[in-house]
């Protein structure tokens, strides 16, 4: 029976592990591996160890620091792997395991700036706002979240468009950086509904400029009804943004007997104007002082 026992033992540690069949520069078979067997990252960090000890080679890739990197405890390959490739995508992009949600959105900038093209970065750097493009569908909303609809936009043209050889041990359109079907999904939906709002926002602004008569009228008309009020200056029209105007006013108030200068910024939406906000100056010994 030992002698059984001592065969099984010689079989077993002979036997090679399926990570040394898989070529090195496979990033995407590795990682498939890797997931696949999270209960056995002592193992298989031992194997990746192995590797890097019994052939000098792999020290002149960024690709052995990285696998090391995604399964060791503390970051001593990760450090190592930065002091020799400072730039590289996948191992800064290991760096997300020790950060806020927000320093995790600036590494995944910094990274794309380099590595557009780097999937995984943009994988997870689209996913931290899914929640808020997602639910975007009104002009309002479209409005109020139009900094963010034209950064990601830039995001994804950059990535539609980026240099896939970014980095000398890459080709990041090769098969060797793919990602799983689901995850591919989902940056095909993410891209279709980022360039949709970035094309709405589009045509909003396209839609709204030129309204300039328009307001001029409305607003004038709306003061000519309030008694008491009357022009003693001209009117004012200015296109802002995102279908803002402003429009300014010098009145003279004769129930007060006060001048002022007002302006009210308003909103055109659904073929007519929602007032925003709005503020006035009186004319007090020739100083306009700004009124509460």
């Amino acid at each position: 029976m030992k002698i059984y026992k001592v065969l099984i033992l010689v079989i077993l540690t002979g036997c090679s592990s399926p990570i040394e069949k898989i070529p090195i520069e496979n990033i995407f078979s590795h990682r498939q591996f890797l997931e696949d067997r999270i209960e056995n990252k002592k193992e298989d960090f031992k194997v990746y160890e192995s590797l890097l000890k019994n052939d000098p080679e792999l020290n002149k890739s960024p690709h052995i620091y990285y696998y090391l990197s995604r399964l060791e405890e503390d970051n001593k390959y990760l450090n190592l792997g930065l002091e020799l490739f400072p730039f590289d995508p996948y191992l800064n992009f290991n760096k997300k395991n020790s950060l806020s949600s927000s320093e995790e959105i600036k590494l995944y900038e910094k990274i794309l700036e380099k590595h557009p093209k780097h999937t995984l970065s943009f994988l997870n750097y689209i996913n931290s706002f899914s929640d808020q493009y997602s639910q975007i569908f009104s002009q309002k909303e479209i409005f109020e979240n139009s900094s963010l609809i034209r950064k990601l936009n830039n995001v994804v043209i950059n990535y539609e468009n980026g240099n896939p050889n970014s980095s000398k041990f890459y080709n990041l359109n090769s098969e060797n950086h793919s990602i799983t079907e689901f995850r591919k999904n989902f940056i095909e939906e993410s891209i279709v509904k980022i360039k949709s709002l970035y094309q709405e926002l589009s045509n909003l602004n396209e839609m709204c400029k030129g309204k300039e008569n328009s307001l001029y009228t409305f607003d004038r008309d709306r003061i000519r009804r309030i008694p008491n009020m009357e022009f003693v200056g001209s009117t004012e029209v200015e296109y802002l943004e995102e279908c803002k105007y402003v429009v300014s006013h010098n009145i003279m108030d004769y129930m007060y007997y006060s001048q002022y200068n007002i302006f009210i910024t308003y909103l055109y939406e659904n073929n007519g104007w929602t007032r925003l906000s709005s503020k006035s100056y009186k004319n007090i010994r020739g100083r306009w002082v700004l009124q509460d």
